[in-house]
């Protein structure tokens, strides 16, 4: 179930990434609930899990796991992310952020040897 969401989400950033003009987040949640909102809004989300609510926050350009129910709390550790194609994920409390949108001119996502 978390794969198949992770995939749906990659797809969805392959797929749809250079049709906003703005940078978007969007929060999946456990049951299926989304929501999107342009980067550089600043909202405080509560979403559902099998364990408890995690809190997501945007502010200033970037979307971070601020509190959630799960005992490593590495989604919480993770920091922001605020570039496209980027995510942080609670997956004990099926929680996915993800931005998407086109990369920016000019910078390089990854560098292979």
């Amino acid at each position: 179930m978390i794969f198949a969401a992770a995939v749906i989400t990659a797809s969805a950033i392959f797929i749809y990434g250079g049709s906003f003009q703005r940078l978007q987040v969007v929060v999946q949640g456990e049951d299926g609930q989304q929501w999107q909102f342009p980067l550089d809004a600043h909202e405080i989300l509560t979403v559902k899990g099998p364990l408890g609510a995690t809190l997501v926050e945007l502010h200033d350009g970037a979307a971070r796991i601020t509190a959630s129910p799960c005992t490593n709390k590495t989604c919480i550790a993770a920091g922001a992310v605020h570039a496209a194609g980027h995510f942080a994920a609670c997956l004990p409390n099926r929680v996915i952020v993800t931005v998407m949108g086109a990369p920016a001119a000019g910078r390089m996502d990854a560098v292979v040897w």
